[in-house]
């Protein structure tokens, strides 16, 4: 190994990750040990074809979800899953039968766009460029209690609307209905 960046083949050669990079020759993601890798073949510039060594860049996940985390964990959370639905990361919940949904969410669910489970709404982005996903977590409550707040809202300047628009029209039909003596 070379510093924590570049790896000698004769190192890692003999790692399943090392063996699909010589097959694809493309950028392989992995998830281990609370870490996400990217790896990537490095050729031979005189031949272009022969791999001398692996790049690879190592993310702490921890780090790497801090500012979703803080962002999101009082209306829900985040779930990342790989392009077979394994799970990533997960952002802790507030209750171990939230955690138990969720769980359950991601062996049952296709991962559509848009799923509900029954404390939560979930969004799934696109498939990213390595196939991974993130699933938005809200909470359900919150975002009813929210939804009622507006819906009284409008109701109330609804109603007001009505009686001005009721009391505007009485007063014009007044005016032009009176009497010309």
């Amino acid at each position: 190994d070379i510093g924590e960046f570049f790896f000698v083949i004769d190192s890692i050669e003999k790692t399943d990750w090392y063996k699909e990079s010589q097959v694809y020759f493309s950028t392989i993601w992995r998830f281990a040990e609370d870490k996400i890798y990217a790896s990537r073949p490095l050729l031979d510039t005189d031949s272009a074809s022969k791999p001398i060594g692996i790049i690879q860049l190592e993310l702490d996940v921890k780090k790497l979800v801090k500012p979703i985390r803080s962002v999101h964990q009082e209306m829900g959370g985040v779930v990342l899953t790989d392009g077979e639905g394994n799970l990533i990361y997960k952002t802790p919940l507030n209750h171990e039968k939230q955690d138990l949904e969720i769980q359950e969410f991601l062996v049952r669910s296709k991962h559509s766009d848009f799923d509900t489970t029954k404390n939560f709404l979930i969004f799934t982005s696109e498939a990213l460029s390595n196939g991974w996903k993130i699933h938005y977590l809200r909470n359900r409550d919150i975002i009813n209690s929210q939804l009622q707040n507006f819906l009284l809202t409008t109701l109330l300047v609804m109603l007001s609307s009505i009686a001005f628009l009721l009391l505007l029209g009485i007063l014009v039909s007044r005016v032009f209905s009176r009497r010309i003596l």
